[in-house]
C-alpha cells in the first residue's frame, strides 16, 4: 500500500533561522576552557541566547534566529579573547558575557 505524506507548512520561527555560523578557534587547550566541563559553558549559551550550539572538534557551530546567532558568535568571539589574554572564565562569566553581547546590540 502507497501512501502519500505531505508535510505540514514549516512555522514562521524555522523559516526565519539564520544559516548556522562555524567558528573554528585554533588553540584546542583555550577551546576546552571556553566550553566548560561537559560542554556546560555552550549548554548555558543555548539557554541565555536561545541557540543550538554544536561542537565537533576545534569548531562550534550555532544555528538560530539571525539576532541570537550573532549574538552567540559574539560572546564566544569574546570569551576566547579572555582565554587568550590569559583571563579565567566559568558560568557567571558566561553569563554577564550574554548580557553585555545583548546591551550592546540593543
Amino acid at each position: 500500500m502507497n501512501t502519500t505524506r505531505t508535510s505540514p507548512p514549516p512555522s514562521a520561527a524555522v523559516t526565519e533561522l539564520a544559516q548556522p555560523v562555524t567558528l573554528q578557534f585554533d588553540n584546542n587547550a583555550l577551546l576546552a576552557r571556553l566550553v566548560g566541563d561537559h560542554d556546560r559553558h555552550l549548554r548555558c549559551l543555548e539557554e541565555g541566547l536561545e541557540v543550538d550550539v554544536a561542537r565537533r572538534g576545534n569548531r562550534i557551530s550555532i544555528r538560530g534566529l539571525p539576532e541570537t546567532t550573532s549574538l552567540a558568535r559574539t560572546t564566544l568571539s569574546l570569551l576566547y579573547q579572555k582565554l587568550a589574554a590569559g583571563e579565567t572564565i566559568d558560568i557567571s562569566a558566561v553569563e554577564a558575557a550574554i548580557r553585555m553581547s545583548r546591551v550592546h546590540r540593543a
